[in-house]
């Protein structure tokens, strides 16, 4: 050895040693997992003899092994590692008597400071360890019902009824020991609870209505509430694009409903709409089919009125060749101006009554009941009997002459092939026979011919009504008609002009 160099172990300088004392006082009070930073399963295995193994060993299987099991912990079976990868739950109840310092007791040896250190970090660095395997895992798990409030909200939002309370009458959830009403140890089942089970899914099935698509669910199981709310539901949908008005009043058993409550389709506005869009094309008749379909939605959506529709009505007054009736409306649309709707609305009301009908929607599926509330109506018919009344004026001039036209004309689409057969037109009058149209004629000549012979026998008639009043000798007016050999109408009716009657 050169003479001039010395073993350090024996010639450390005072301040070199508190320099190195003070590096191990200062690791010793760092954190337990500074010492181990993320170790493998492998480098654990490696060091667990030294940092654990010999320290248990020395300090903790006196009282802690197979004879002598304080507090039942069996530290001896750590010299096998298998045993120690299985017993984690064991080294979580050593490493928190090593971080309070419980063990060993206070009168026994006590383990250096820096090796209980190295212990803690090495039980700290395996249990972070298996924490990382097994995250996510809770463990065993008991199998466990729903409590009320899940069981509950599970069935709202399955059948998609807020208001339905299926564990009404379901006993309070009980609380396990960590003070939760959810875990398996705490939600038992009874024989009276499943039997409650049961009458909740009863309720439940209350509410199910089978439909040709599958089930939904209502908020009442009574069938006629939920009828109802359909209703309501198809109401509500039509309502934004329909109004109040010609409902007729409906008596039921002395019981006046009114039926002006929506749902009427106010085809006015929609004409008036189609006008506007007229003159709205005439402005800019360069308007591409967007545009124009742009304008058509902007106008309904001002006017709240349904788009779809508009735009149906919109193209059927625009057919390039338009048949029968079409052809006829389409005209009178061209010519109408926007500030004269009213004939064209009621030339389109006219024909709504005649081609639609309005059905009782009570008896709609009944037997020999209407198949809809609004049913088309076919108005070709082989057969039509018309009454036309003579007008009043004429009948308040019975000495002028009155001449009444029958005219028939095709219904706008050509007359080819087209016949009309005008069959038994006649005269009706209350109390009167039938009077055919094709014996008017023979009717007037007899009438004149009857009004001469009644001429001439008017010198008769006067003078035997003359001759009654000076004696009538008990003779009534009818028997002195056959006596002056004068028809008893035309005697009758001279004795009502002269007011002879009270002398009868």
């Amino acid at each position: 050895m050169h003479p001039c160099v010395s073993s350090p172990t024996k010639r450390s300088s005072p301040r070199k040693f508190l320099w190195t004392l003070g590096l191990l006082l200062a690791l010793s009070r760092q954190p337990a997992h500074a010492l181990v930073a993320d170790p493998s399963q492998e480098e654990l295995e490696r060091s667990f003899p030294t940092s654990v193994q010999s320290l248990v060993h020395k300090h903790c299987s006196k009282c802690h092994n197979a004879e002598r099991s304080e507090a039942d912990v069996d530290l001896t079976q750590w010299s096998n590692w298998n045993s120690i990868q299985r017993d984690t739950r064991t080294i979580q109840r050593v490493l928190e008597q090593f971080q309070t310092q419980q063990m060993p007791p206070k009168e026994e040896p006590q383990p250096a400071e820096s090796d209980r250190l190295i212990a803690i970090g090495w039980m700290e660095a395996w249990l972070t360890l298996q924490a990382q395997r097994n995250a996510g895992d809770p463990g065993p798990v008991l199998l466990r019902r729903l409590n009320n409030a899940e069981y509950t909200n599970s069935i709202k939002d399955l059948t998609l009824l807020q208001d339905i309370q299926p564990a009404k009458e379901f006993p309070a959830d009980s609380a396990a020991g960590e003070g939760f009403s959810n875990t398996g140890a705490a939600l038992v089942m009874s024989p009276s609870l499943v039997r409650k089970y049961l009458d909740a899914a009863k309720t439940v099935a209350e509410h199910v209505v089978l439909l040709p698509q599958g089930i939904e669910f209502s908020d009442t199981p009574s069938r006629s509430d939920r009828t109802n709310a359909t209703l309501e539901q198809i109401r509500n949908f039509y309502a934004p694009f329909t109004d109040q008005s010609e409902g007729s009043k409906v008596n039921l058993q002395g019981i006046v409903f009114e039926t002006n409550q929506g749902g009427r389709l106010p085809i006015e506005k929609y004409l008036v709409a189609t006008l506007k869009l007229r003159d709205a094309e005439k402005s800019n008749p360069t308007a591409s089919p967007d545009e124009l379909l742009k304008t058509i939605e902007a106008l309904a959506k001002s006017e709240g009125l349904n788009s779809k529709y508009l735009k149906i009505l919109w193209n059927q007054f625009h057919q390039a060749n338009p048949q029968g009736l079409m052809a006829t409306l389409q005209k009178q649309w061209q010519s109408t101006p926007l500030e004269s709707p009213d004939p064209l609305i009621a030339e389109v009301l006219s024909w709504q009554k005649a081609l639609w009908k309005f059905s009782s929607v009570g008896h709609i599926g009944k037997r020999d009941g209407p198949r809809a509330w609004q049913e088309s109506v076919n108005p070709i018919r082989n057969q039509q009997e018309l009454r036309l009344a003579i007008p009043k004026e004429a009948q308040d001039s019975p000495n002028q002459d009155l001449t009444l036209y029958l005219q028939v004309s095709d219904a706008g689409d050509g007359n080819q092939d087209d016949a009309v057969v005008i069959s038994n037109p006649r005269l009706v009058a209350a109390g009167r026979p039938d009077l055919p149209i094709r014996n008017l004629d023979a009717l007037v000549q007899t009438l004149r011919s009857q009004q001469s012979s009644w001429v001439q026998k008017t010198e008769p008639i006067l003078s035997a009504l003359d001759g009654w009043l000076e004696d009538p000798r008990g003779r009534t007016i009818d028997e002195l008609a056959i006596q002056a050999e004068i028809p008893q109408a035309l005697m009758r009716a001279w004795a009502s002009t002269l007011g002879l009657w009270e002398f009868a």
